[in-house]
């Protein structure tokens, strides 16, 4: 009992001082975590700028591929669409906004020739955008521009982040309105005829950046939005697949299709055990051969042939019984046969003389009449030897 009690004492120590060294180096920090984007939010980019948007008196639309803008649409926002892959789709949103709609797109889109040159603007890289100097923060402070490019001095500096901290845009004078930072213009509102582009050289406006320092003031700018009016989001990275379209759009179809599918492998699947009892084996009998093998000779043209053998069968038995059966005439040998099987002789010379005929409808009585007689004879050679072996007996 010592013993052990003293071994608990030892791992007892040992436990407590572990757990002094452990907390004597460690520290408890409390640390904020994002909460992870569910229902909506999981799958649209725009959800919380569409909050804001709403929150503001505008309506909102998020759509995952553009559809038909129409004059009741008054702003656009587009992010990760591929300006260049169709052309009809990008002389739509052209013609929309320069009939008065106003169009914002982020960096996601600076990428397309096609764009620059339709707005005018000139987007460039300094020349030491690649040396080791030191980048600018992410969240930093952009003064707000006017006309050309030009410093607003009546409106106050909006803290963005996330801006590209190299490329800048080219001041000329379509710019109605800017954000620049001491590098050069990253946001910039070009007019294009009655409507007009703003271009964000980032993406604040996905996901949770409108929650991020003046982002919500950046987007109000960018729309140069207005109470009651209708704002399109349109984010084609979330696109739905083929697969995904044909289950929201025919999912009964679908449904039923796989029902007539399992219903059609199920028909033609090689059952796995007997569908019904293995018969009985047994062996034929030999009445029911011979019945097989007459109506296989019907069947096939060989009643010739089953004539025969019934005939040939009867002249055998019928010179075993007659004497001097070879030596008969045909009407002698008739008349034997009568007297020994009192069979009429009429019907024995039918049916002997029915090869010369040759009617298939007589052939059952003929082949009937002949073998009736052979078994007559049979039996009577068989009563006669019976009768030699009891005489012989006694």
């Amino acid at each position: 009992m010592k013993r052990g009690r003293m071994i608990g004492l030892i791992v007892l120590l040992g436990v407590v001082l572990l757990g002094s060294y452990l907390a004597s180096i460690s520290s408890w920090k409390e640390r904020k975590l994002p909460t992870p984007l569910g229902g909506d939010a999981a799958i649209n980019p725009f959800y919380a700028a569409q909050k804001l948007v709403g929150e503001l008196g505008a309506r909102t639309e998020w759509r995952r591929s553009l559809g038909q803008l129409t004059a009741a649409d008054h702003a656009l926002v587009l992010t990760a669409w591929h300006w260049a892959i169709s052309e009809p789709r990008r002389k739509a949103i052209e013609r929309w906004v320069e009939n008065g709609g106003r169009l914002a797109v982020d960096s996601s889109l600076l990428g397309f020739d096609e764009l620059r040159r339709w707005t005018g603007i000139e987007y460039r890289y300094p020349d030491d955008a690649n040396d080791e100097s030191e980048a600018p923060p992410d969240c930093r402070s952009f003064e707000q521009r006017g006309r050309a490019g030009k410093p607003d001095m009546s409106a106050g500096n909006l803290v963005v982040c996330g801006l590209d901290p190299y490329g800048r845009f080219e001041s000329n004078e379509r710019i109605q309105w800017g954000l620049a930072d001491e590098a050069g213009l990253q946001v910039v509102r070009v007019a294009v005829g009655k409507g007009s582009v703003t271009i964000v050289d980032g993406t604040p406006f996905t996901w949770r950046s409108p929650q991020l320092h003046d982002h919500a003031k950046l987007l109000v700018r960018a729309l140069d939005l207005r109470k009651g009016e209708r704002v399109v989001f349109v984010s084609a990275d979330r696109e739905q697949n083929l697969l995904q379209l044909i289950w929201r759009h025919g999912a009964p179809a679908v449904l039923l299709g796989l029902f007539a599918l399992v219903l059609a492998l199920w028909r033609g699947a090689i059952s796995i055990g007997p569908r019904v009892a293995e018969p009985h084996p047994a062996r034929r009998s030999l009445d029911e051969q011979i019945q097989g093998t007459g109506n296989f000779l019907l069947r096939t043209r060989g009643a010739p042939v089953l004539f025969t053998a019934v005939s040939d069968a009867l002249e055998r038995a019928a010179a075993r019984q007659v004497r001097g059966w070879a030596g008969l005439g045909e009407s002698d040998r008739q008349a034997a046969l009568t007297s020994l099987t009192g069979i009429e002789r009429n019907r024995i010379a039918a049916a002997r003389d029915w090869p010369r005929h040759a009617r298939k409808h007589e052939l059952a009585s003929a082949i009937a009449c002949l073998e009736s007689t052979r078994r007559l004879l049979v039996a009577q050679q068989s009563n006669k030897h019976d009768s030699s072996g009891r005489v012989q007996s006694a």
